[in-house]
């Protein structure tokens, strides 16, 4: 599967604007623009987003459509060129986003890559195994046999977190 090439004027989410369950195996997610938040990928309170593999590169958020550069001005607003995990919406009664990743790459969005508001998990690895779909990589863009990375870093940084954010191993306590 590869999201590409999609754009949002109005609001955000230009790739996939998830209100439910989602889970996403081994895809691309690239070159989408949102003119608020998430550029690739908009999670909604009280949804869950689940990425096992696959890549989230090249999405923009704040972004001008009409004239197709970076929205500057001052009540320009959006977080999460890559990922806006939202925080829970008490008016409607829905917890926060859920975000999890497993395995793959967030790299070359512009903003952050991650920008969580929400319940967000990541796993990593101390060391690299044969087990090549538990690893999650942020701002790297090509890895030679889990031993070198080439950068190609996320232009804000790789993630913003103003909710729960937890990194750990992959195993029983979070399969996918």
């Amino acid at each position: 599967t590869d999201i590409h090439d999609n754009t949002n004027a109005d609001g955000s989410g230009a790739g996939i604007y998830n209100y439910g369950k989602l889970y996403f195996n081994s895809g691309n997610i690239r070159d989408n623009k949102a003119h608020t938040y998430g550029g690739g990928i908009m999670n909604k309170a009280g949804a869950k987003f689940w990425m096992k593999g696959g890549a989230v590169y090249a999405n923009k958020c704040r972004w001008d459509i009409a004239n197709n550069k970076e929205d500057t001005g001052t009540d320009a607003k959006g977080y999460g060129g890559g990922i806006h995990n939202e925080a829970a919406d008490a008016t409607k009664d829905l917890g926060a986003g859920e975000l999890r990743l497993y395995g793959g790459y967030v790299h070359g969005n512009g903003d952050y890559g991650i920008s969580n508001r929400g319940n967000a998990y990541i796993a990593t690895q101390d060391t690299p195994s044969d087990n090549k779909d538990i690893c999650f990589h942020m701002g790297a863009s090509s890895y030679n046999n889990w031993q070198s990375y080439t950068p190609s870093a996320n232009t804000k940084g790789n993630i913003r977190n103003e909710g729960l954010l937890q990194f750990g191993k992959a195993g029983a306590k979070h399969t996918y």
